[in-house]
């Protein structure tokens, strides 16, 4: 009888030690998630093109999914870490949130003060490199068809002088606005002139041909149709009618000649 009572003994005690076994914490679990998802935002281009797909994302920032998971991560990671403190054992994954602050942290400072500046230096170069080729598709489409360059449905004459860049993607696309069809406009101040008379402008260096905007596929107008908060870290991207681009600062642009 003292065995059976012993061995019952035993075997509640198991039971209720079984019972005591911490649980696993949920926002530890949810922490770490969004820090193995911060990692692919950054690395595998379909999920960030999905999120803007999607509408989730509305900014061309290819660095900020990654930094938002990573905030969440390390939201939910400190809050896994308080609440297993205060669970007194009942919760385990204090050290899983703790991995997951650690790097969320070295994620978060890595992806935004690393990686964001260059790829806004690569996504003025890049619209740089569109103003210019689609200033060139323009002289050579009037030259082509000894036409003056055209202001109505410019955007649908070019195409067929404009490939794809490198990358696959359409020159009229501005990269910092990846989801717009076209992020530029002709100079309408300049229909009716021809390639010849572009070249023989006193300053063609400084008239603006093709610029930002958002009026979007065809868009034409003069300096009022800029975009309403420059694109590329406080400057505009133009190209001029000898051929070359520059990206320069809204306050700077007062010398620029919109009416030859």
């Amino acid at each position: 009888m003292a065995n059976g009572s012993t061995s019952d003994s035993r075997t509640g005690e198991g039971a209720q030690n079984r019972r005591r076994r911490p649980g696993i914490s949920l926002l530890a679990v949810a922490a770490t998630v969004a820090w193995i998802l911060g990692i692919v935002a950054f690395f595998y281009d379909p999920f960030y093109w999905a999120l803007l797909r999607l509408g989730v994302l509305r900014t061309p920032a290819r660095v900020l999914p990654s930094c938002g998971l990573y905030v969440v991560a390390l939201v939910l990671g400190l809050a896994a870490v308080i609440r297993a403190r205060r669970s007194r054992g009942t919760l385990a994954g204090r050290n899983l949130a703790i991995i997951g602050l650690v790097v969320s942290t070295w994620g978060l400072g890595a992806t935004g003060l690393l990686f964001y500046p260059a790829e806004s230096a690569a996504n003025q170069a890049s619209c740089l490199s569109n103003v210019k080729q689609l200033a060139q598709a323009m002289m050579m489409y009037a030259q082509d068809y000894d036409e003056p360059l055209p202001a109505n449905r410019w955007s649908d004459r070019l195409v067929k002088y404009v490939a794809p860049d490198s990358s696959g993607s359409s020159l009229f696309v501005c990269p910092e606005v990846p989801l717009r069809r076209c992020g530029y406009a002709f100079n309408r101040a300049l229909a009716g002139l021809s390639a010849a008379d572009l070249r023989k402008l006193p300053h063609p260096e400084r008239t603006v041909v093709i610029f930002e905007t958002d009026l979007g596929w065809n868009g034409a107008g003069g300096p009022e149709a800029l975009v309403e908060r420059p694109r590329h870290r406080g400057n505009d991207a133009f190209a001029f009618a000898d051929g070359s681009g520059r990206a320069i600062a809204r306050d700077k642009q007062s010398d620029l000649i919109w009416r030859p």
